[in-house]
């Protein structure tokens, strides 16, 4: 980058170039050939127009001398303008700025003043002052131009957000510049540099494309410079990996830390995506932490808020603690369960044993009913058998036991009775047969 101070006398441009001296790191150019050198021929004795090369590290600085407060537009025309024609346009990006004595004008005057000297000279803008705005510059019609670009696709909320992080990191201690032209048809929003560190701060939301952060990533990667994403939006209450926009979820999974920072207004929410496998599911797998901007810091390389990390390593803990407490519980539940399983199986073997011998007795005793039956029949059969013959009922004598029909015997009762010979004796019953002739 090249940077020209444009202020009016020899004596401004002197002092300018020894306080930048004594105070930053700037240093007159006696080591190498500058980059661009502007040669002011001094054909007209104390013309005052001089310019002076200072370095630091690969940039350059020109402070000139125009000559006087009217001679802005004419210098720019006679000596900066060729030399920016003339530079890799693309390559080389030039910052200008101009100082000047305020003589007892206003800001809106010396603004008028100056820019009316200028825009005559600039192909690629005009002039323009209004009644409600004060005097600026306005692109014309020109797609070639990359802030034309840039300026098309700012908004308020980033150009705040702009101002906010460079005076954050400003305070940090870093070197800010914001707007920088690290890239060809690209002016990056922040970076910022301190001793040995460096870095891109990008700003993104829900309609950055995944071909706009590829580019970029890509770009960037070939310079070697580290990038650091914001994405610029509201909070977001319920976060779920496989429901944001594309920028979200592109930094989730493929950031060093799989996370992003979202900026709402003064506030910052720094998500992260935990990768780390555990023995269950269902766990929350986003971890969300709150802070303000002055919260934000650069650790390990990365943006953060301060402290998160350490914070981000107890919620892991504590997840894999009440996971740890949900297996022993689930394990316990398990072990209950298969104990009254055990019991609902032998209760249920029980009353099997139970209904089996009562299956048993049953059939037992229909068989002992059924052979009590037999035995009752085959009883009867033989009673019958040993009470008729031949149809006539046998009676059996309780006396002498002789069985015969009712005609043998005095008298009977049920199957048995007394015979004749019992009732008369031997020796009146043989008399009576006689007689009767039995």
């Amino acid at each position: 980058m090249i940077r020209i101070i444009l202020c009016e006398g020899e004596t401004d441009a002197t002092l300018l170039g020894l306080y930048l001296e004594k105070t930053t790191s700037w240093r007159y150019n006696t080591e190498r050939k500058p980059k661009l050198k502007m040669n002011i021929p001094q054909t007209v004795p104390l013309s005052n127009k001089k310019s002076f090369n200072y370095i630091k590290d690969n940039e350059d600085l020109l402070i000139c001398a125009v000559g006087g407060k009217d001679n802005f537009g004419g210098f720019f025309t006679e000596y900066i303008y060729p030399m920016i024609e003339t530079a890799h346009l693309g390559e080389t990006d030039f910052r200008i700025a101009l100082m000047t004595d305020a003589d007892e004008q206003t800001v809106h005057a010396i603004e008028t003043d100056i820019l009316e000297q200028l825009s005559p000279n600039i192909k690629s803008i005009r002039y323009c002052h209004g009644d409600k705005k004060a005097a600026y510059f306005a692109h014309l019609t020109n797609t070639e131009c990359d802030y034309d670009k840039f300026d098309k696709n700012d908004s308020a909320t980033l150009k705040e957000l702009r101002i906010k992080l460079f005076k954050h990191f400003t305070a940090l201690g870093y070197k800010v510049e914001t707007e920088y032209k690290l890239l060809k048809h690209h002016y990056s929003p922040v970076v910022c540099s301190k001793e040995n560190e460096s870095f891109v701060i990008e700003m993104g939301d829900s309609k950055t494309t995944m071909g706009h952060v590829e580019k970029l990533q890509r770009e960037y990667a070939l310079k070697q410079i580290p990038i650091k994403w914001l994405v610029v939006g509201e909070e977001t209450l319920f976060l779920r990996e496989n429901g944001v926009s594309f920028l979200k979820r592109f930094l989730l999974n493929e950031s060093r830390n799989n996370d992003f920072i979202l900026v709402d207004g003064n506030e910052i929410m720094q998500y992260r995506l935990d990768k780390k496998v555990y023995k269950l599911e269902g766990y929350s797998e986003i971890y969300k932490e709150k802070g303000t901007l002055k919260d934000l810091y650069v650790v390990n390389g990365e943006l953060s808020i301060n402290g998160f990390d350490s914070r981000f390593l107890n919620w892991q803990n504590k997840k894999e603690v009440a996971i740890e407490e949900e297996l022993v519980k689930r394990e316990a539940l398990r072990k209950e369960r298969e104990r009254q399983e055990i019991k609902r199986r032998e209760e249920l073997e029980k009353q099997e044993l139970i209904r089996k011998q009562a299956e048993k007795e049953r059939i037992e005793k229909i068989i002992n009913a059924q052979a009590n039956k037999a035995n009752i029949v085959q009883k009867q059969t033989h009673d019958y058998a040993s009470t008729y013959t031949d149809g006539a009922r046998i009676y059996t004598c309780t006396q002498c036991g002789k069985k015969a029909d009712d005609g043998k015997f005095y008298m009977t009762q049920g199957d048995t009775g007394i015979c004749w010979e019992c009732h008369y004796g031997p020796e009146r019953y043989a008399e009576i047969k006689k007689h009767r002739g039995w």
